[in-house]
């Protein structure tokens, strides 16, 4: 087999091109699928291996990696026709680990409840509607979230729903949290991100749709699994005899991956636009935060890409088969709960009422609205960003020490931290008197407030000269 490629493979490097070795595949491709069932060699792969390996095709690489994508999996779905030795089966399994697989339609792709979207209307409309070139540009077959009837992306009201079912102490106008600091903000600073980049998922249904129509076995395949869902159709090519037909994603296809819940997480609008369209690995990598995700499910090689959206794969992890942005999102609860609750409280009981008064102050001074509002704004972002660059690593330090226990609450260590930011807003001149007694009245009655709480649970009389001592401390 593999004559075609043996004789471009022959020839000198500086000889052959790109496009020259695309169509040697895509002619062993077809003599595989139209039944040659001649025996695969351990020569052949080593070709194959050649062809992945030449550094002067580099500028096409992509296209060439997934053409040999299509002839394994070709050989693969014909192996009851085709001789494969142990040698062969495992210098084919070697290419696919390093060039991976084509990938395969996901059991279960978690949408936004109907409240936030028409599904029973847009899944019969959609899933007969064929997208030939869908893009996030596209404006023929533009990709994008669904929207409900206020015109709000459905991902994002389903996640700050499935946030409040989380949190048991959630309360009516509290704010939500980014993913990517663990800060508070309003909902309308929050932004709806792809965690595995959109783009990514576009190419792996994309090359779905083209393999289908390469390999019949692959093709009836995935219109099995995908018979309710309504995501190919059949398009007829010619007359009579000699017609043929085309599969064509639709619609709903790429507009339900695009748009699955468990593959977004929140952020701040101002990380996302620093945040670029990258693998989401590239990122975990290189964040100080994520790159402890990655250990924990087990490291990259945990990660299986043979669906479109990838999944965790380790049976040791408690994330184990949960798509990347949903396991990252519980792992970060599970890995960071006293952070969490500290950011809480800060946004809580010192960034808005803060706010509020300034606000409030404002109605009454109207010529000095705009720069007092000015002020209010820098102080609340500094309180909020101050706490987030040191916040996780200030806090997991909290968690892990010995210290950490019944006695470590979670105010105390918001106490500190305030009284650590307050010099850094002092200096900055981001903080009036008037406001600094504000921070610290409100930051000892939250503390006086839980200790009491505390104190009533576990009938510990001793905590209160402590007390008393925390709060003079902190007023000096």
């Amino acid at each position: 087999m593999f004559d075609a490629l043996k004789k471009k493979l022959a020839k000198a490097s500086s000889d052959v091109t790109s496009d020259e070795i695309i169509a040697a595949i895509k002619s062993e491709i077809t003599q595989v699928v139209v039944g040659d069932t001649s025996a695969v060699t351990a020569e052949d792969m080593t070709r194959l291996k050649a062809i992945i390996t030449r550094g002067n095709l580099s500028t096409n690489k992509k296209e060439i990696f997934k053409q040999v994508r299509f002839l394994l999996l070709a050989i693969s779905n014909r192996r009851d026709e085709i001789t494969l030795n142990t040698q062969v089966s495992n210098k084919l399994r070697s290419i696919m680990q390093e060039i991976g697989t084509v990938p395969v339609l996901n059991e279960d792709v978690r949408l936004p409840v109907n409240t936030y979207w028409a599904k029973a209307k847009t899944v019969t409309e959609w899933g007969e509607t064929p997208w030939y070139n869908p893009s996030r540009t596209n404006q023929q077959e533009k990709i994008g979230f669904f929207t409900s009837s206020s015109k709000k992306a459905g991902v994002r009201e389903q996640l700050f729903s499935d946030e409040i079912a989380i949190e048991s102490t959630f309360e009516e106008n509290d704010q939500f949290m980014s993913y990517s600091d663990a800060t508070r903000l309003p909902d309308r600073e929050l932004e709806a991100d792809h965690f595995q980049a959109s783009s990514i998922i576009l190419e792996k249904q994309k090359e779905i749709v083209e393999a289908m129509n390469i390999d019949p076995i692959f093709c009836k395949e995935m219109l099995e699994k995908s018979e309710d869902n309504y995501y190919f159709v059949k398009i007829k090519k010619g007359k009579g005899k000699s017609a043929t037909y085309d599969i064509v994603g639709t619609k709903n296809f790429y507009m339900e991956y695009h748009n699955c819940v468990d593959n977004i997480w929140l952020m701040r609008r101002a990380d996302n636009l620093g945040k670029s369209a990258s693998e989401c690995i590239d990122y975990m990598q290189q964040s100080d935060v994520y790159v402890n995700f990655l250990t924990a499910i087990g490291g990259e090689d945990c990660i299986s890409k043979e669906t479109i959206l990838w999944t965790v794969n380790n049976d040791e992890s408690q994330y184990h088969g949960m798509l990347l942005a949903q396991a990252m999102r519980q792992w970060f609860r599970d890995a960071y709960p006293l952070t969490i609750e500290s950011s809480r409280r800060l946004t809580k009981f010192v960034h808005e009422p803060i706010v509020a008064k300034t606000r409030k102050l404002d109605e009454f001074e109207p010529s000095r609205k705009k720069s007092r509002l000015t002020k209010d704004a820098m102080f609340g972002q500094a309180i909020i960003e101050e706490t987030a660059s040191s916040m996780v690593a200030d806090t997991r330090n909290i968690e892990d020490s010995d210290s950490s226990g019944p006695d470590m609450t979670d105010s105390k260590a918001m106490a500190r931290r305030i009284n650590r930011y307050k010099g850094v807003l002092r200096e900055q001149k981001l903080l009036d008197p008037d406001k600094l007694r504000d921070l610290r009245k409100i930051a000892v009655d939250t503390i006086s407030s839980d200790s009491s709480k505390h104190n009533d649970s576990s009938g510990d009389d001793d905590e209160e000269p402590q007390l008393e001592e925390k709060k003079r401390k902190f007023r000096g």
